[in-house]
């Protein structure tokens, strides 16, 4: 009876730590970056999105559908541009 329970208790430990390395390895950032590169077109991954996945994860955007991506997407385009245009506003004021 000890030894099944010297058994059961090493067994316990095992599982554990593999238990452990799994929930790390799930909350990796770079695993779910891989994973959306591997199964969406790599080229496709813009500025925005990445922003996107800075800020909300690369496991919430691996799980969102497209049309949940756009609406964020697209109000991080629309603040890059206009960074971008008041940046050469003040190059423009500067220079004349």
């Amino acid at each position: 009876m000890v030894g099944l329970f010297k058994h059961s208790l090493n067994i316990s430990f095992f599982l554990g730590g593999c238990v452990r390395v799994c929930c790390q390895l799930c909350q990796s950032d770079e695993l779910w970056e891989h994973l959306y590169c591997v199964h969406n077109d790599s080229r496709a991954i813009t500025d925005e999105l990445r922003a996107h996945a800075k800020r909300v994860g690369w496991r919430s955007v691996f799980f969102a559908n497209k049309l949940q991506l756009q609406v964020p997407l697209t109000l991080l385009q629309l603040s890059f541009m206009k960074v971008n245009l008041q940046s050469v506003k003040g190059r423009f004021l500067l220079s004349t």
